[in-house]
């Protein structure tokens, strides 16, 4: 009896680990818009897109998203050359 309740919560324990381990945070933000930043990187079906539906703080946010394509090297980045210390 022991075993078969080990068995049935053992799952229980780690998805509740695991569902508490992927919990999204914000890590960085910048209420920018696309034109401001210096370098856009997209390809194989990448998009960048300026969006005013969901936002963090301000009025425009930036939308990426990236199809999976097989066998492929599939990247999207944007970047800002400034120093985080000046």
């Amino acid at each position: 009896m022991a075993t078969d309740l080990r068995t049935l919560l053992l799952p229980l324990f780690f998805g509740a680990v695991m569902w508490r381990a992927t919990q999204a945070i914000v890590l960085f933000h910048n209420t920018r818009t696309v034109m401001s930043w210096d370098s856009i990187n997209q390809k194989h079906y990448g998009t960048v897109q300026e969006v005013t539906n969901v936002v963090y703080k301000g009025s425009t946010a930036i939308k990426c998203t990236q199809v999976y394509v097989h066998k492929a090297i599939v990247h999207l980045f944007i970047k800002k050359y400034e120093s985080l210390l000046s």
